[in-house]
Formats: structure tokens, sequence, C-alpha cells
């Protein structure tokens, strides 16, 4: 049976994320925002002009016919929310939720203004800079969210780590007096990563690198698939390489290889043939999850 991402659906998981946040706190849900926004970049054509019903995991991608119809306008409406998710205010300071180039000002609870600037190039890369800028000195308390894939996240201030334990998949709180030209720098290493799938994936992984998801786009002229259904193929994990630059996707985007064993191959051995793997929005995205020797 074909998996699919209901764009609708992925809305929804944001939408009650956000509202999650009223009933348990900012940062409870926070780690479902950007990878139901991976998937829905995925849902729209380049020229974000056609947008689709359904965003299949190993199947053509095919965008919906008309343009006013529930999914269509709900992705609309939850594209023009995301800038509102970055950066919360919270009753102690304020919580970096999504890490992107932003310049974002909010109120601390005392009333003052809080100008806080981020530079990175957030998926991509793996460093963060936040620039801390109140009106006054002040204490509060700057919440970053650690994501949950993140192993050996590292955060410091004006290059000083701090002493506190950082977990994966929770908030780090500083508390501290902060002023103008005070920096915050983080670190969030992004591993190669393989995701055994469910159901009917199971024996299949699919491959990510933090929150990048990546898969193969049978039309790239790199990958000649020998007229093999993509499915019947089995991968080589230990073949992985990247990421490389990749701007077919995106500006600064990312695409990795792997070799692969044709099926009437007995492996482990030579590989048949090597792949190349694009980002989840490739519109030309077919194939998520591949077969491994050994999916345990």
């Amino acid at each position: 049976m074909e998996k699919k991402y209901v764009t609708n659906h992925q809305l929804s998981v944001v939408f009650f994320s956000d509202f999650y946040k009223f009933l348990r706190g900012p940062g409870r849900q926070s780690h479902r925002f950007f990878n139901q926004y991976i998937t829905l970049f995925g849902a729209q054509s380049p020229d974000g002009r056609k947008l689709r019903y359904y965003t299949g995991f190993e199947a053509p991608r095919v965008y919906f016919d008309g343009d006013t119809y529930c999914c269509p306008d709900n992705y609309r409406r939850g594209i023009a929310d995301l800038p509102g998710y970055i950066v919360y205010k919270t009753q102690d300071g304020a919580l970096v939720n999504l890490y992107t180039e932003y310049d974002a000002q909010t109120k601390l609870p005392d009333g003052s203004n809080l100008q806080l600037t981020m530079k990175t190039d957030y998926p991509s890369k793996e460093n963060i800079t936040l620039l801390i800028a109140p009106e006054k000195e002040i204490a509060f308390t700057l919440s970053l969210r650690i994501p949950k894939w993140c192993a050996e996240p590292e955060v410091k201030i004006n290059g000083t780590p701090i002493e506190t334990e950082i977990q994966p998949g929770a908030l780090c709180d500083l508390k501290r007096t902060w002023k103008q030209g005070d920096e915050v720098q983080v670190t969030l290493p992004m591993k190669w990563r393989f995701v055994k799938g469910r159901r009917s994936q199971i024996g299949r992984v699919a491959i990510m690198r933090g929150p990048q998801l990546f898969g193969l786009n049978p039309h790239r002229e790199e990958n000649d698939l020998k007229d093999i259904a993509p499915r019947l193929y089995a991968m080589d994990p230990e073949s992985l390489e990247g990421p490389t630059p990749d701007d077919s996707v995106r500006p600064g985007g990312l695409a990795c290889t792997v070799g692969v064993w044709h099926p009437e191959v007995f492996y482990p051995g030579k590989i048949s043939q090597t792949l190349t793997l694009s980002e989840f929005a490739d519109p030309g995205c077919e194939h998520l999850y591949f077969h491994v020797p050994n999916p345990n």
C-alpha cells in the first residue's frame, strides 16, 4: 500500500503544536515543527503556484488540479504563519523554536524590547549564531530548542561553553543578565542516520541528516535506473557519501550518493551502481525507503 503525506494533516500537526504551547508551555511539541515543514515544502512546485493534496513516499508526485480547495488554501495559511513560529515570547524571556536567518523583535516580561538576530545556513550547516540586543542590561531566560536527533549539541555564550548539561529533545535554558553585544553560538552536529521503516516499509530504511530527509529522483540525469524498479534495489549503507552541494532543489541545497546492488546480484559484494539522492523537497523525488542487507 502506498504511503503518503497529506498536506492538511501535516498542517493540523503544526497548528496543534503551536496551540499546545498554551496548554503545556512552549517547546513541548516544538520538535514536530521542522519535520512537518520539511514535508510541506515537498508539496509545492518550485514556482509556488502548484500544490499537492498528497506527497507520496514512493510514487510520482501529482499536483492538485484545483487552486482553491482545503489543502491548497491551508498550505498557504501555514506558510504565511511560519514566521510567527520562529521565536516565542515566554513568561521568563524568549524561546528560539526554529533556526533560520532571522531578525526578530519581541517584548521581555518587563515590557522592554529585545532584538534577536540569527545568522545561519541551517539545516545545510550545523552552526547558528544568535546576536542578543536588549534595549537595556537585563536578566531573562533565553531558551533554545534542541532537536531530538542531535546527540551532541554544543552551546556557547560569548565563546565560552555553558556548564549546564544539554538534553536532546528538550529546551536549553540560558538564564543570565544579558546586554547588547552578547552572542550565543549553537552547534547541532548532523550525523547521517538510517530510520527503520514500518508496516509496508519493513526491511527498508529512510536516509536522514539532521532534520533533512533524502530521496531518489529517478529523473536526475545521473540516476540511470536500468529499467529496474527502485523498490528492488538493495542499498549498501557503508557506501553513503556526502553531503555535497546541490542547487537543483534550492540555493545552498545538499545531495548525497549511495551504492546499490541490482536484484540479480548477491550481496555483500561489489555494488552495481551509485545513485544520487536529493532533498525531500525535490519535486521529482519519488522513493524514500531502500532495502538494506540488515535492517536491524
